[in-house]
């Protein structure tokens, strides 16, 4: 704005505003006390500095009227970024702005009223400025308000990925307490918790894109870490249906593998919950999609915990077949699969491969010819399933 001539009417009633400014500053903050709900009910901002914001913003605004300067929106800046910073609604603070601009309008009409040599013309071309004004103070508060508001969410985020990550690593956090820790992380104190392990489908791209908001939509309260390789979280389970629906959601939502640890009620043993969701993201699992849980893949997990062992084992049981051709072979492995399936049921296991029964019980005794094993002994029985499950998950080379 270009300055104004000595003469300007709009100057002469700033002028005489700002010889008042006090007694006006102490209007205002009143009513804004009195109409604004949110400064009706809280004392988050103290009379004297709703006072103190209330004189800065008609100084600043008054000079300019009155010395016809362009308009300092410093005081909305520095006072947008202190109410963001002190939690208060921004709604709020735009409605104090405008309860100010409408007393300041009235303390001019009060001066018409008033006031000789005041006319029509000079009441609207003051009136157009307090609105311009009014325009650039609430647009330059709000604007400070979101970037504090983004700064402070920035850091809340990164305060609340380290503590997650000393959580995931076992780290002793020695500076905070075990509710301190659930307080930042915005999980519930108390469990059960579940670790989740998902592959990445590139490097430090996210496996479950917005899954924090999806989950706390079914209740689930959950902290989460990305790393190059895996995407982590932290939930908070309160009950079996919960669970059912979070494992639903990860296996719609899943592209790769994804690992579930078994249920644990201290936050502190959150990394070892995480050794678990890793053994059983490795644990090639299809029974449930790309979905493997710990402690409803015992045999899958044992598989993959120690591959040195468990690969050994598959070797000594199922050498037999390698000297087979590879289709002769994939048949006898997915009769004792489908048969496994079915809960050792030749009829049904028959059903599924689309054979007579008899052709899965030849099948069956050939596989115990191979192995040198009976499917009607217990103990042989458990090592010819760990030794399938190791060949499904670590295939031989």
């Amino acid at each position: 704005m270009t300055t104004q001539p000595s003469t300007d009417p709009v100057r002469r009633i700033a002028s005489m505003l700002a010889s008042n400014v006090d007694e006006l500053a102490q209007d205002v903050a009143s009513a804004v006390r009195a109409e604004v709900d949110f400064y009706k009910s809280t004392r988050a901002v103290t009379d004297d500095d709703l006072l103190a914001s209330c004189t800065a913003n008609l100084r600043y605004a008054l000079k300019s009227l009155e010395d016809g300067v362009a308009f300092d929106t410093s005081p909305a800046t520095a006072a947008g970024s202190r109410r963001a910073a002190a939690g208060i609604p921004l709604p709020a603070v735009m409605d104090a702005y405008r309860v100010a601009s409408y007393r300041l309008w009235d303390a001019i009409v009060d001066i018409a009223t008033e006031k000789r040599g005041v006319s029509r013309d000079m009441v609207i071309e003051a009136t157009r400025r307090i609105w311009r004004f009014q325009n650039l103070y609430t647009d330059a508060m709000a604007s400070a308000y979101r970037q504090q508001t983004m700064h402070q969410v920035l850091d809340d985020e990164a305060e609340r990925a380290a503590l997650t990550e000393a959580l995931l690593d076992g780290r002793t956090i020695t500076d905070y307490s075990v509710w301190e820790v659930a307080q930042l992380l915005r999980l519930p104190l108390s469990g059960p918790y579940a670790v989740i392990a998902a592959e990445c489908p590139t490097l430090g791209k996210q496996a479950l894109p917005g899954i924090s908001a999806k989950l706390r939509c079914l209740d689930i309260f959950s902290a989460w870490r990305l790393l190059p390789d895996i995407q982590v979280g932290i939930a908070q389970i309160p009950s079996s249906s919960t669970r059912d629906a979070m494992l639903e959601l990860i296996e719609r939502q899943a592209i790769k593998r994804v690992g579930v640890s078994p249920q644990f009620h201290e936050l502190t043993n959150t990394a070892q919950a995480l050794r678990y969701a890793r053994v059983a993201l490795n644990a090639r699992c299809g029974k449930n999609g790309g979905v493997t849980v710990f402690d409803n893949s015992v045999l899958a997990v044992a598989a993959v915990s120690a591959p040195e062992v468990t690969k050994k084992v598959a070797t000594v049981i199922l050498c037999q077949f390698d000297d087979l051709p590879t289709e002769e072979k994939d048949v006898l492995f997915d009769t004792f699969r489908a048969w496994l399936a079915n809960k050792g049921s030749v009829t049904d296991a028959a059903a599924q491969l689309h054979v007579h029964p008899n052709t899965v019980r030849h099948r069956l005794h050939r596989i115990e010819r191979y192995t040198g094993r009976s499917l009607a002994v217990p103990d042989e029985l458990a090592e010819m399933c760990l030794a399938f499950e190791v060949r499904e998950n670590m295939p031989a080379p």
